[in-house]
């Protein structure tokens, strides 16, 4: 049974879903504080740095590949070529089964309240009220 992803690895994996990290310009999106903002390698090193190692593991569980772009296609230029990471058919699987599970429970959370017990017939009514909040008089 594999061990279930860290949080780290869980965020490069939705980052790395969301679009394809630039290797050459040390560039990606990353999500901070409910916000999708660029993560840049100059600016915050450790962070990225962080997220480049568990974008590696995710390669090692299978999860993503890398994938060289060619620049010119059919000709021998190579000046341009991007590698990027992609999700593998095991990454979206993975991502789409945590989404639908994100789904339910906020579908779960979200139902209908609950009636009340009383008919709001009898509530209108001052007998309930007599006898269950104000206290009799002697």
């Amino acid at each position: 049974m594999e061990t279930r992803l860290n949080t780290i690895q869980f965020l490069a994996l939705r980052s790395i879903a969301r679009g394809n990290w630039d290797f050459r310009l040390g560039t990606f999106e990353w999500r901070f504080n409910g916000k999708w903002s660029v993560l840049r390698r100059h600016l915050d090193r450790c962070l990225y740095d962080r997220a480049w190692d568990a974008a590696l593991e995710l390669e090692g569980r299978g999860l993503v590949e890398i994938v060289t772009t060619r620049c010119c296609p059919g000709t021998s230029c190579h000046r341009n070529d991007r590698d990027e990471f992609r999700l593998t058919t095991r990454g979206t699987a993975l991502l789409q089964n945590a989404n639908a599970t994100s789904q339910r429970r906020k579908a779960a959370e979200h139902t209908a309240p609950e009636t009340p017990s009383v008919p709001v017939g009898l509530l209108n009514s001052g007998s309930w009220w007599q006898g269950h909040f104000i206290a009799p008089l002697a």
